[in-house]
């Protein structure tokens, strides 16, 4: 967009565009949401006896520790 008058080449056409914008667009924030999660959509953890082994092998592998992990439930 310009002020004044553009110089244009041969091929193109110029264009008059108005733009009817109210002043409460510019005003900080112009635009806001919300974002809710319901409790409920949040899932726990899974893992299962593969994953601990792999995890126990790599400790193994990197410390030379024998490890053994488990997974206990949070009301034990």
């Amino acid at each position: 967009m310009t002020q004044k008058v553009p110089s244009l080449a041969s091929n193109e056409i110029a264009v008059k565009v108005v733009l009817e914008i109210p002043d409460a667009i510019f005003t900080r924030p112009a635009l806001s949401a919300q974002i809710t999660i319901p409790n409920d959509a949040i899932s726990k953890p899974v893992i299962n006896a593969e994953v601990i082994d792999n995890v126990q092998d790599i400790i193994q592998q990197n410390t030379g520790f024998d490890v053994r992990l488990e997974v206990i439930n949070a009301t034990e």
